[in-house]
């Protein structure tokens, strides 16, 4: 018996309406295509230049915004009604956190990129970014740098 062949899309951002088209032709899975995306209700605080200048495409300013998002949700904790040294015991929130899967050419570190730009923006100033080369740390700053980030 025969597989399915799987089919692709052309993919656009159906819920975020600007920033310039990503550079090169992007598909999803037709499957993936039949799901609406969630509403955006978050507003980028990033320099608006970024966006204007087209530093940053729709897809990857797409994934900022869920992901920032995302972010802004703190994940159910269990209540702990151990007595630790005469204290009731208060687990802390955990944020949501968001995995950005996209494939080759996307852009995957300029989009990390801009997830420190927009932290940035918002007062927060700790970020840990964390590679397994060398190469990419480079092109990590460099990233960072297009961005308006001065080391």
């Amino acid at each position: 018996e025969e597989a399915d062949e799987i089919t692709y899309t052309s993919y656009k951002p159906q819920k975020v309406k600007f920033g310039v088209d990503h550079p090169d032709p992007v598909v999803e899975n037709s499957t993936l295509s039949a799901v609406e995306p969630p509403e955006v209700d978050y507003y980028l605080a990033m320099p608006a230049d970024i966006v204007a200048k087209g530093k940053l495409s729709n897809l990857q300013l797409e994934a900022i915004v869920y992901g920032c998002q995302r972010h802004l949700i703190d994940l159910p904790v269990k209540e702990d009604t151990s007595f630790h040294g005469g204290e009731v015991g208060v687990e802390k929130p955990v944020r949501a956190g968001f995995l950005l899967g996209d494939g080759a050419g996307m852009g995957k570190g300029r989009t990390l990129a801009g997830f420190v730009i927009e932290n940035l923006a918002r007062g927060r100033k700790r970020h840990v970014w964390i590679s397994v080369s060398s190469d990419l740390y480079e092109d990590a700053k460099r990233d960072l740098r297009d961005l308006g980030f001065c080391d």
